[in-house]
């Protein structure tokens, strides 16, 4: 399997970024999204899977009200209203909260600072704002530019469906151990911190920067690993398969 190059040898193209991997687009392709969660082949997936021995699953979730009144960075706090609907025997919830006030994935929401750039050189401006959930039309263009990118040729008789979207370790990491992060190869990290890295940040340039923005690599924080640290003291294996998607608040097992 190819590797990814040296740490040392970020950036690729002199003109980019602090240790950014956007050179790695020439291996991904020039409009790449998922940078070092390309590392997540199916072959890789295939092996991961063989973690699995008992069927034993451990919750990797930090409950969404665990910071109380007073979140970290001063984000909104997590609030919960259930409605009862009498005389049915029936009960609706509304949750407020901000997506990263619990257990999360951080994804491509931090940029490089000086450079104002997102992963693969995206600018604010780039990315699209469109509300998924507004009335406005959609143009006959868009849909025959995504008919084009997909490679789908109307036929007589099809029918044709749109999707339009509504529906605490590495503290103050130092330069070998951000090396390591990036010759590991790894797709995605985490931790059960509110901070991947030491904040304030005591270096140049934060975590943030280079992994998301850089790397195209997530992060997960805030994760509960008190239980699944246990089971690992339990079995004495300190690896396990995790199922996840990539959004905030999580609903992400670990399963042994």
């Amino acid at each position: 399997m190819a590797r990814h190059p040296k740490y040392s040898e970020f950036p690729l193209n002199p003109d980019d970024p602090f240790r950014s991997a956007w050179g790695l687009r020439l291996k991904y392709g020039k409009d790449d999204q998922l940078g070092f969660m390309n590392c997540l082949t199916d072959e890789v997936v295939h092996e991961a899977a063989k973690e699995i021995e008992t069927g034993t699953r451990i919750s990797l979730n930090w409950p969404m009200d665990a910071q109380g009144d007073i979140p970290f960075f001063g984000r909104q706090v997590f609030h919960k209203n259930i409605y009862s609907k009498p005389p049915r025997i029936v009960n609706d919830e509304t949750w407020t909260f901000n997506t990263q006030g619990s257990s999360q994935w951080d994804g491509r929401h931090f940029a490089y600072q000086k450079e104002s750039k997102f992963y693969n050189g995206v600018t604010m401006d780039d990315i699209c704002t469109t509300d998924c959930y507004g009335n406005g039309p959609t143009p006959l263009k868009h849909l025959q530019a995504v008919a084009e990118s997909q490679g789908v040729e109307f036929e007589f008789g099809d029918i044709l469906i749109i999707r339009s979207g509504y529906v605490a370790t590495y503290t103050n990491l130092d330069r070998s151990e951000l090396e390591s992060l990036s010759k590991d190869n790894f797709s995605v990290v985490a931790s059960d911190q509110p901070s991947f890295e030491f904040w304030p940040s005591q270096q140049p340039h934060m975590l943030h920067e280079v992994m998301l923005a850089g790397w195209g690599c997530p992060i997960g924080e805030l994760f509960n690993l008190e239980a699944s640290a246990e089971q690992c003291k339990k079995i004495n294996r300190y690896s396990f398969f995790v199922a996840s998607e990539l959004f905030s608040p999580l609903i992400i097992p670990a399963i042994f």
